[in-house]
């Protein structure tokens, strides 16, 4: 097992056993405190932790797919961190091209992925997200311009600053793309008689935004599409997101 390998070379601190997920037995012991013993459940963790331990292990502990037989998640991390120079300063190339392969796999943000990942962060109960979100159900951060500011507040003043940014003009075609629970297209169609084309991967923000057009007699101005917006055709004046406007 190539991750008890390194172990092996890294730990400057503490007694750590690993059990790995074919049930051998790894130990490695500097110090006999703090100690944890800890088991593998996954054996794509053999390696996964060897890549990129600081996402892994929170992940795995999370996920139930690694476990401590003994000792306190204090004493497990304390000897992981006590470690994580020794790690970094030792890791071979071997180890480093493998890491830049691995994040270059990952990072490919695919359609079929990119789907898989919104209706997993999203297609869960709308009574959830009402709990916590404005009225207007916006899902990233409000623009408060003082300490007084309520949240219905910031998240219209985020609403009016973009609208500002974009420049609109009456009969622009303006695209949303992440249009969440459709409360900016909505916004900006009403306020400035933009045409304005939502999209989401959400099932569940889809309905919910679809419905709200349908309330608020904006159908003619907002139309929202499940689709990624790598399928989409046509031309737009105006693209406003999350994290960017153009």
């Amino acid at each position: 097992m190539f991750a008890a390998r390194l172990l092996r070379r890294i730990l400057s601190h503490g007694h750590l056993t690993l059990i790995d997920a074919d049930g051998k037995s790894h130990d490695f012991h500097t110090a006999d405190t703090p100690r944890a013993v800890v088991r593998l459940h996954d054996r794509s963790l053999h390696w996964k932790l060897v890549l990129y331990p600081s996402l892994h292990v929170g992940a795995a502990y999370t996920d139930g797919t690694l476990t401590l037989e003994e000792g306190s998640l204090r004493d497990f991390l304390e000897i992981l961190l006590e470690s994580q120079a020794r790690l970094e300063a030792d890791e071979s190339e071997l180890v480093r091209r493998l890491k830049q392969w691995f994040y270059r796999r990952e990072i490919v943000n695919k359609i079929g992925t990119a789907r898989r990942n919104v209706e997993h962060h999203y297609d869960l109960s709308g009574e959830l997200y009402r709990l916590f979100l404005d009225p207007d159900q916006q899902y990233s951060c409000a623009y408060f311009r003082s300490w007084d500011d309520g949240l219905d507040l910031a998240q219209l003043q985020k609403k009016q600053h973009l609208a500002a940014k974009l420049r609109l003009e009456e009969g622009q075609a303006v695209l949303d793309i992440g249009s969440g629970w459709g409360g900016l297209a909505l916004y900006l169609a009403r306020t400035y008689g933009v045409h304005v084309t939502g999209l989401t991967l959400s099932r569940e923000q889809y309905a919910v935004s679809c419905e709200r057009a349908r309330a608020q007699g904006l159908t003619g101005l907002v139309e929202f599409k499940l689709l990624d917006y790598r399928e989409l055709t046509g031309e737009f004046d105006r693209i406003v997101s999350v994290v960017m406007v153009a």
